[in-house]
């Protein structure tokens, strides 16, 4: 099945203040989520631990693309998030 993407505006406004090198990775990668089947995405896996629950993450270099996948309304919103802890970037709760 594939998805719709909507990324939220907190997560625009966080990518904007990336390098653009590091914009285009991700841009890359969350259109890549959005073209292929889900059977076909690669590097993604479930977050661990009860605050985390029902969240997906796709690693891109240094950084996290963290998303909620709703099945039932074929689109998910992602939100992308630093993987050194002391830079995370949104609001993950």
């Amino acid at each position: 099945m594939r998805y719709r993407v909507e990324v939220s505006d907190e997560a625009e406004k966080q990518l904007s203040k990336f390098p653009l090198k590091v914009r285009d990775r991700l841009g890359h990668a969350i259109d890549e989520l959005e073209e292929n089947d889900d059977s076909q995405w690669s590097n993604v896996k479930a977050l661990q631990g009860p605050q985390w629950r029902g969240r997906l993450h796709r690693r891109v270099g240094a950084y996290r693309i963290i998303f909620i996948k709703y099945p039932d309304r074929a689109y998910w919103k992602s939100q992308p998030s630093c993987s050194n802890p002391k830079t995370r970037i949104g609001n993950a709760k």
